[in-house]
């Protein structure tokens, strides 16, 4: 994302020299991008913003870290650790706790500690499923299937109603507590 700031500013440079413009407009961008996305992954994770932004800037950090040595499946992590601490149990009794262990586990498990959890969200009985909702190519297939074999469209209304709720229940409680 940077680098297409980078890009814009050296062709705006041509048209107008004044280079302290630019980089007082890049530090703004930066800034901002980069408070917005340690936000969003604290809410993506179904925690309540911390007041310290190093709190999120540490945890999207070591998360990213984690995410990238661990290779546990994207939406499986968010699944697992949506709302922190108090999805421990759940976590490390999933299918995928073997993914759960180490240092880059350990660190951000540690990470987690100064945030709460977003704990209205828990109590929606999609947190109680085993595995996440998903539109991986084998769950569309699966949908297109019934609508293809037996003219049912019941599959893909439920599996999209499921998923609407997810998300308004996520970002609804994102944003009360945004406040």
């Amino acid at each position: 994302m940077m680098w297409n700031l980078e890009q814009l500013e050296n062709s705006l440079y041509l048209l107008e020299p004044n280079k302290k413009m630019y980089d007082k407009g890049y530090s703004a961008f930066e800034k901002t991008f980069n408070n917005s996305t340690f936000d969003f992954f604290t809410k993506r994770l179904g925690l309540i913003p911390s007041l310290k932004k190093e709190h999120a800037e540490n945890l999207t950090v070591v998360a990213l870290h984690f995410l990238r040595s661990s290779k546990v499946p994207f939406e499986h992590f968010f699944f697992d650790w949506f709302g922190g601490h108090e999805r421990k149990k759940q976590a490390l009794s999933s299918e995928r706790s073997a993914f759960y262990k180490g240092e880059d586990f350990e660190n951000f498990f540690g990470a987690l500690e100064p945030f709460e959890p977003q704990k209205s969200a828990l109590n929606s009985a999609y947190w109680q499923r085993s595995n996440p909702l998903d539109l991986h190519i084998n769950t569309v297939e699966k949908l297109w299937l019934a609508i293809d074999k037996e003219d049912n469209w019941q599959p893909l209304y439920d599996h999209v109603n499921d998923m609407s709720f997810i998300a308004s229940t996520v970002s609804v409680e994102a944003s009360a507590n945004a406040h």
